[in-house]
């Protein structure tokens, strides 16, 4: 296959194409002719790997992970059996859910095992992604905007709070492939904080405060002494010009001190109310089957009326105890993989951007569920280069 356009690509463009399609073309028609191909080649990609290797450690729990889901996700689809308030959930919504959520993790997996996803494509292919996030920040802004007029006349517009932060920090383990042009890297950075910012996420904003931390860290570690100091200088410049920034953005927001009020206050937008429900059914619950093996999917919403906003909770009501501790076990193991990398600067830095990014979202949003598929694809990436010898000459610092 010509490696300068191959299926990883067409793979990539699909999803490229039909994201930013959903977003302009309301039409379930046009979004099937691009999600349909998407998860018929990540099925395809998730067979042929097991046929062509063997997968090992937190990337072979996360295989078992994602049949698991699958099959719950079946499941509803045969039972359809889960209601928000009055309505039904739609019946195929958990099993697309994985399949998009998860399932790009093992098509980028096998293409980089084959060769068809390299440092250089992911370079490339930040900067696409970069512009599609971009485009996507300011749709949801403009849905979001709507959505409050329709509610009331008496709005602002920084009383908005932007869900696609999240989504723009799911780019941040590309900006360590561009260590090669700290300039570009460090704008790419700056870039990204300010839409993180901007969106208002106290959670989005507490991971991307644990990541900028990751990234200093390692730039420091990694460098030579001479580019030591060009990244001391820039990232000393960055925090200053980050801190004013946020502080003008504060003093100037009310919604803004809002927000990070109510979060010192324990006041979370109704979602301890959430934790409690679900906590507590869960310790009330008798039924041995349902303790081990869960409601079925989707029924924190007939529990709550939302779902968790909290990966263990929704895994313990949905799934079950023996299903959390699978997930458990992958973090653990992917914790460990990360370790094992120390020897390559690369792997390891991008290794623990990914870690941090989706095991702090379990907690106060939701990770396996919502992963980006640019996520997606650094994490198989990583998970390839781990599952062979690495060589430290091909990804280590120059």
């Amino acid at each position: 296959m010509n490696k300068k356009f191959n299926l990883c690509d067409i793979y990539i463009w699909l999803w490229v194409i039909g994201f930013i399609q959903k977003l302009f073309i309301t039409s379930s028609f046009v979004s099937l002719m691009f999600s349909i191909p998407s998860m018929l080649i990540t099925l395809y990609c998730f067979v042929k790997m097991f046929e062509q290797y063997r997968p090992k450690g937190a990337f072979m729990i996360l295989s078992i992970f994602f049949v698991v889901l699958v099959s719950y996700g079946i499941g509803l689809v045969l039972l359809d059996n889960a209601m928000r308030g009055n309505e039904k959930v739609g019946s195929n919504s958990f099993l697309l859910m994985s399949l998009s959520s998860l399932g790009p993790i093992f098509a980028f997996y096998y293409f980089s095992r084959l060769g068809l996803l390299d440092e250089k494509k992911l370079i490339i292919w930040f900067f696409v992604f970069l512009a599609v996030v971009i485009i996507h920040y300011y749709d949801s802004e403009r849905r979001a905007m709507i959505s409050i007029m329709e509610k009331t006349s008496n709005y602002k517009y920084d009383d908005i709070t932007n869900n696609a932060a999240y989504f723009v920090l799911g780019l941040f383990p590309f900006l360590f492939v561009l260590r090669k042009r700290p300039f570009v890297q460090f704008a790419s950075l700056v870039i990204l904080y300010y839409f993180v910012v901007s969106g208002m996420k106290r959670g989005a904003l507490l991971v991307s405060a644990v990541l900028l931390v990751w990234f200093v860290f390692v730039s420091v570690r990694t460098t030579s002494n001479n580019r030591k100091r060009i990244i001391v200088v820039l990232t000393f410049f960055l925090i200053i010009i980050g801190w004013r920034f946020l502080i003008h953005f504060y003093e100037s927001n009310n919604y803004f001190q809002y927000r990070i009020e109510s979060t010192l206050e324990g006041r979370v937008s109704g979602r301890d109310v959430i934790y409690s429900t679900l906590w507590q059914h869960y310790l009330n619950n008798s039924n041995i089957i349902q303790l081990s093996f869960g409601e079925g999917a989707y029924h924190t919403f007939n529990i709550a009326g939302n779902d968790a906003h909290n990966d263990w909770l929704e895994l313990l009501i949905d799934c079950g105890l023996v299903t959390t501790l699978i997930y458990l076990v992958y973090w653990v193991c992917f914790f460990r993989d990360w370790m094992r990398s120390k020897q390559n600067s690369l792997l390891y830095a991008m290794m623990g951007a990914c870690f941090i990014f989706t095991f702090l979202r379990t907690f106060f949003s939701m990770s396996f569920s919502d992963m980006p598929f640019f996520t997606s694809m650094i994490l198989g990436y990583c998970f390839a280069k781990t599952s062979v010898p690495i060589n430290t000459n091909i990804l280590q610092e120059s």
